[in-house]
């Protein structure tokens, strides 16, 4: 059984690799290759990229959690994402080990790249999945040896390699090349959109904050203005409105609902749907369904 580790602390990437023999950075630091792999069950790490990153996953799963979406990548599936703040999950899955590679690039590469391309105004987003192919999946293979064959100071290689990965990935993605044009991209979370994606997830206060990019204590201010009311009683309201939904349009046992809802301890949800409800999930489900 692998070992569950839960992350408080704060991870800042690329630095963190900075040190680390399969890190591979050109001279000027503005394309990184990071060569990754741990057998451990990582769980919602916070992590503030300082750049952008590709990551395409070789073993195992990532689970990424944004402000504005949350998705998984699998075996040579990849992301894209906006340098920015993130909680993230990994797990090594069937094979004992997780693995993967990371590619860190300042937003003008990429921009310089689609230099030729007259792209204006479109729509960007902060993380996009990223489809595989046999030319993606060519071209992470054709990497496998490079931590033994080239050093960081070979740094016009990495260009190449990078260079080609944009190329690659773009043919791959049709919208990709769209997340570096048009309007700069507006700094700032979007608190609806924050709880709304997030709602469902076991989640601290602390992890919110996170998310928004802010203190605990800034993030109860914002949200109070914005909702006014605290996000606990938010999030409780909401999540036992969802589940008295599930409860009618679904067989799903109470446990299940409320792992649903994001309570991991059945005996705290039926606690709060009583509170709210004046009776247990089950006897609700069972009233309603007789009127």
């Amino acid at each position: 059984m692998h070992e569950r580790r839960e992350f408080m602390q704060t991870f800042k990437v690329p630095q963190l690799f900075a040190k680390d023999e399969n890190f591979l950075a050109t001279s000027d630091n503005n394309i990184g290759i990071k060569f990754y792999k741990h057998s451990e069950n990582v769980r919602k790490a916070n992590v503030v990229l300082d750049q952008n990153l590709i990551v395409f996953v070789l073993q195992g799963e990532k689970v990424i959690y944004h402000a504005t979406k949350k998705f998984s990548i699998k075996p040579f599936e990849g992301a894209y994402l906006r340098r920015g703040q993130y909680l993230m999950s990994e797990s090594p899955f069937i094979t004992h080990q997780y693995e993967a590679i990371l590619f860190f690039f300042k937003n003008e590469l990429a921009e310089n790249y689609f230099i030729d391309k007259k792209i204006e105004h479109p729509k960007k987003r902060a993380v996009l999945k990223l489809q595989s192919n046999a030319l993606i999946k060519g071209f992470l293979g054709s990497l496998n040896n490079y931590p033994k064959m080239i050093k960081s100071e070979d740094s016009n290689l990495l260009r190449l390699k990078f260079a080609e990965l944009l190329h690659i990935v773009n043919k791959s993605n049709k919208d990709f090349s769209l997340q570096f044009w048009g309007e700069k991209y507006i700094s700032g979370t979007d608190l609806q959109s924050l709880m709304q994606t997030n709602l469902t997830e076991n989640f601290s206060l602390e992890q919110f904050a996170f998310l928004a990019d802010c203190s605990v204590s800034t993030f109860k201010r914002r949200f109070q203005e914005q909702f006014k009311q605290s996000p606990r009683n938010w999030i409780t309201e909401k999540r036992l409105e969802l589940s008295a939904q599930i409860l009618l349009k679904t067989d799903a046992k109470v446990n299940e609902v409320g792992d649903m809802v994001g309570y991991e301890n059945s005996s705290h949800f039926i606690k709060l749907f009583r509170l709210r409800y004046g009776q247990s999930p089950l006897q609700y489900r069972l009233t309603q369904k007789q009127h």
